[in-house]
């Protein structure tokens, strides 16, 4: 008997703290915990599906080169890195968001906010990802009233074979609650494609960065705002008119208060696509400053210092030992030593 009530008890224990097991290894944090140490962003584009030149698929056609072995890497590299917070964006498959959960951290759900969205792709059958929009954000802290936001024009994005796959843009939105009533508001994007000769998107980027904007007015209880994902702009390291617009509602450019615009260069580079040292950049390929992170801060009483910007050039091994980069774009890397005012950090008691 008592060796059944003891089974019976850590079954108890065991499914009552599954689902905290499965959605993250944190629990909710305290001011403290969070912000007495530098906060580390990241964002990846994690090029999840390719319609212009990817590898023959006979399921499909075409496919990124080597997604399986790059998608393992980039859950592999936020884990070592015990980075807080991570803003990914072509995520299609749900396979390969599954595998994005081993980081531990919690997680947005595949597809939020678009029940059509069904993208699979399994070993004998592939389904294309339409009506999904590829937004994936993971924290150390929960993730409250995530919400997809889709925008009223998607832009030009895929063409030749994959005309007729529907892809969602918009933003994904996500809330941390901490004690002491600090929220802070996360905004993950992927805006309309860039095309650098012909840069048709342009007007339907700018429409799209003012509807976030209007979105984080409306909202003014968050004192900090942090956006991430690809821009896709065409500026280098001059301010582009989406940017302008950031900066005008408030939001600053990591990479400027950090000063990299005044050391960049293709090896040592700033930009997030087009690097040479990226093994899927081909020669001859200009560089392009295509993925961002921006923040916001509404309260007057907390300094945001950006401690270290940086583009990684990382890579992963494939199993003949040949290393690739884990995207076509290289990840941002920004760190945030964020100080509260005294109110703010004081503990409950």
């Amino acid at each position: 008997m008592l060796v059944r009530m003891g089974l019976i008890l850590y079954l108890l224990v065991t499914l009552q703290t599954y689902p905290r097991m499965i959605k993250g290894c944190n629990q909710l944090l305290t001011p403290k915990q969070f912000f007495d140490k530098p906060v580390n962003v990241f964002s990846l584009n994690m090029w999840g599906l390719t319609p212009f030149k990817g590898l023959p698929d006979p399921r499909l056609g075409f496919l990124p080169p080597f997604k399986k072995e790059r998608f393992k890497g980039v859950w592999e590299h936020i884990k070592e890195k015990s980075y807080d917070i991570a803003f990914l964006q072509e995520v299609w498959f749900k396979q390969d968001h599954n595998s994005l959960l081993q980081s531990k951290l919690f997680s947005t759900e595949y597809g939020l906010g678009s029940t059509d969205c069904k993208g699979s792709d399994i070993n004998d059958e592939i389904i294309l990802p339409n009506r999904c929009h590829g937004l994936v954000t993971l924290s150390k802290a929960e993730l409250k009233e995530n919400e997809f936001v889709e925008f009223p024009e998607a832009g030009e994005i895929f063409e030749s074979q994959a005309s007729s796959v529907y892809i969602k843009k918009g933003f994904l939105v996500s809330k941390i609650y901490f004690e002491d009533d600090i929220e802070i508001l996360l905004i993950n994007t992927n805006l309309a494609s860039l095309q650098p000769r012909a840069d048709v998107n342009k007007n339907i980027r700018v429409d799209q960065v003012k509807q976030i904007i209007e979105y984080v007015e409306r909202d003014k209880k968050p004192g900090l705002v942090i956006l991430g994902g690809s821009l896709n702009q065409n500026g280098g390291v001059n301010t582009t008119e989406e940017l302008q617009l950031l900066e005008e509602a408030g939001f600053k450019d990591t990479f400027r208060i950090s000063g990299r615009h005044n050391s960049c260069s293709r090896t040592t580079s700033c930009f997030t696509w087009g690097n040479r040292n990226n093994t899927f950049t081909k020669k001859g390929l200009e560089t392009y400053r295509v993925d961002n992170v921006l923040v916001l801060n509404r309260n007057k009483e907390t300094e945001i210092n950006v401690t270290k910007f940086e583009v990684g050039q990382v890579k992963v091994s494939l199993p003949d030992d040949t290393q690739v980069s884990l995207s076509d774009h290289d990840p941002v890397h920004v760190q945030l030593k964020i100080r509260l005012d005294n109110t703010l950090k004081q503990e409950k008691e």
